[in-house]
Parts: structure tokens; sequence; C-alpha cells
């Protein structure tokens, strides 16, 4: 149920954006996109801004990511717990993501699928192994927080 609640949140959220954009686009072909539009809205110095801030928070978000990776891979590759070598490390893979977006949205998808293919390997072994090893009594039995017996008289529904 959860899966289908970000489902629909995410359809929601990408509607509230994008269809606005799409409208605006068919009222006026701006050669520079989203930048023309909040120009035109509100000027040179809020359009200066918008973006900004927008460029800003992408750096932020990139150089988190980085880090994030960098700390899940030190786990498994100890020898990256040097500063020097993990902020090297950190810039080649910001670089290294800017260039595959340089290279074009066909060699961005291709690293996309073969993520998700290595992302879905843990989940699928963890569903192999609940399937073997699952026991209704112990799940039925971790709902039961009372520990009192489920056919309970005093039950109102």
């Amino acid at each position: 149920m959860d899966i289908f609640d970000w489902l629909a949140d995410y359809n929601c959220w990408s509607e509230q954006w994008l269809l606005p954009f799409s409208r605006l686009i068919f009222l006026d072909l701006a050669p520079c996109g989203l930048h023309a539009f909040s120009r035109k809205a509100f000027g040179n110095y809020m359009d200066y801004q918008a973006n900004l801030v927008y460029r800003v928070a992408n750096i932020v978000g990139n150089v988190c990511i980085a880090v994030a990776g960098l700390g899940y891979l030190t786990h498994f590759l100890p020898w990256l717990n040097d500063p020097w070598l993990s902020a090297f490390t950190q810039i080649c893979f910001v670089w290294l993501f800017a260039y595959v977006n340089i290279c074009g949205p066909k060699l961005v998808a291709s690293i996309q699928v073969v993520a998700t293919s290595i992302k879905l390997v843990p989940i699928l072994g963890v569903v192999l192994l609940v399937w073997f090893w699952f026991s209704p009594e112990i799940f039925a039995e971790s709902w039961n927080v009372s520990g009192k017996d489920e056919q309970r008289p005093d039950r109102p529904y």
C-alpha cells in the first residue's frame, strides 16, 4: 500500500510542476526554457536569483550525494577513510557524473538501467529468503501486542 501511495504522491507532484510549464512552452517558444519565463515574469534580478539558488542547490545536492555514496563505500573499501583520498574520490565522482550527463541521455539511461538492476539484486534476495522462511504463526504473534487470545468475546467489532 505504501508503494501505491508513494507513486500517487510522485505523480501528483510531477503533474503540479510539469503541467504549468508545459503549457507555458506552447504559449511562448522562448529559446532559454524556464530561464526565459522567470525573466519575463519577474525581471532580470529575480531571474538571476532563481537561477543562482537553483545552481547552488544542485551543487550542494551533488556534493551530498557524493559524500553519502563514498561513506557507504568506505565500509567495503576501508582505505577510502583517508581524508585527502576521500576528497579526491568525491571530486572525481561529481565530475564523472557531470561528464556522463554531458555525453547525453542515452548513456544516462543505460547507466540508470544498470544501477536499477544492481539495486534489485538484494531486494530479490530478501524476497526469496522470506518466501522460504516465512512463518505465519510468528507473523500473527507479532501483531498481538497484548498477548491475549485473538478470539476474545469482549471485542466490540
